[in-house]
């Protein structure tokens, strides 16, 4: 399985990302993607996981996500600010112990 992330693209969806995620059976958008289409945009290469970063107002995009592929739980957000106050330690430990992987998300990589 593989699995691209990217974040704050900043509604620009470069050629070479494109590119680069054709091969992808599942793509994470860690924040900050701006407009509805981009996020259209990559449901059309493979199905696409979003959470909202600082820059977006797109309705119904959740601060943070927990998605998981095949044995895998991935918790997104964009920002450590973003997990939610009630996600103790415990938790983490818990869904560690039930899952064997847990990851907090926060890229930032420079249009």
């Amino acid at each position: 399985m593989k699995i691209g992330v990217i974040s704050d693209t900043h509604n620009i969806l470069k050629e070479e990302v494109v590119n680069y995620l054709q091969d992808c059976d599942y793509i994470i958008h860690a924040g900050d993607v701006c407009q509805q289409e981009i996020i259209d945009q990559l449901n059309q290469i493979a199905k696409t996981f979003v959470v909202a970063g600082n820059n977006d107002h797109i309705d119904g995009l959740p601060h943070d996500l927990e998605v998981e592929l095949g044995d895998i739980l991935i918790y997104i957000v964009h920002d450590k600010k973003d997990i939610p106050k009630n996600t103790t330690k415990n938790k983490i430990k818990e869904t560690i112990s039930k899952k064997g992987i847990l990851s907090f998300l926060f890229i930032l990589i420079p249009p």
